[in-house]
């Protein structure tokens, strides 16, 4: 780590390299509070994590976190998060993050729920930011009646399928999430409606889907 003193201002440069429970547990601490957007807390945390980042902040008292400028690039290796939001599980993963005070981004893979997969996670922190999280995965699921992925079960559906999924999330805590769905591999009966397809053909499944604080509210559309 290093730091030096600009007028008023102080800037610290670090270098963390360590467990990334370690590593969250210190932007967890005051005055950033890192962690408490996501409703994680460092002990739900495992892995490794390679972070270099600046601080800048004036000298003050009475500090808070909108006051501190930070700039920050890392990596995550081995990346577990137990629980994780919406219900999730996220085991083995590998990430690159770049995270400012206006977002984050991150890319890489991981297994969620028990389905690996492709990974983008953009965060808006700004007050302004009318789309808060956008989080847009792709992976195949081996069988369609107990997804995991995060994914309602979908009942009428049986088999493989490849699966992208994006989910976004307004400030409020609104949110939608668009799946599309390969289903050569996957069997379709739904009977109500006179849909039915055997392993082997061609389709495609779009789902829209509706949640707020609660959780899932209603599908959009289905074709």
């Amino acid at each position: 780590a290093g730091a030096r003193v600009d007028g008023h201002r102080r800037q610290i440069d670090v270098a963390l390299h360590g467990p990334a429970r370690t590593v969250a547990h210190v932007l967890d601490e005051k005055p950033l509070r890192f962690l408490g957007d996501f409703a994680l807390s460092p002990s739900a945390i495992a892995g490794d994590a390679a972070v270099h980042g600046k601080f800048n902040f004036p000298l003050r008292k009475d500090l808070t976190a909108s006051m501190v400028q930070v700039a920050a690039t890392g990596t995550l290796q081995k990346l577990a998060i137990s629980p994780a939001p919406r219900g999730l599980t996220v085991s083995d993963g590998t990430l690159t993050m770049q995270v400012d005070n206006a977002g984050l981004s991150a890319t890489g893979t991981a297994t969620l729920s028990g389905v690996r997969a492709a990974v983008d996670w953009q965060e808006q922190f700004g007050p302004n930011a009318k789309e808060r999280r956008k989080l847009v995965f792709s992976g195949r699921i081996a069988e369609m009646r107990t997804p995991g992925f995060g994914l309602p079960d979908f009942r009428f559906l049986s088999g493989p399928a490849d699966a992208s999924v994006a989910y976004t999330q307004q400030a409020g805590g609104k949110g939608e999430m668009l799946i599309n769905l390969e289903i050569a591999d996957t069997a379709v009966r739904l009977p109500a409606l006179g849909w039915t397809k055997a392993p082997g053909a061609a389709g495609t499944a779009n789902l829209a889907l509706s949640f707020d604080a609660k959780g899932l509210q209603q599908i959009d559309s289905l074709s």
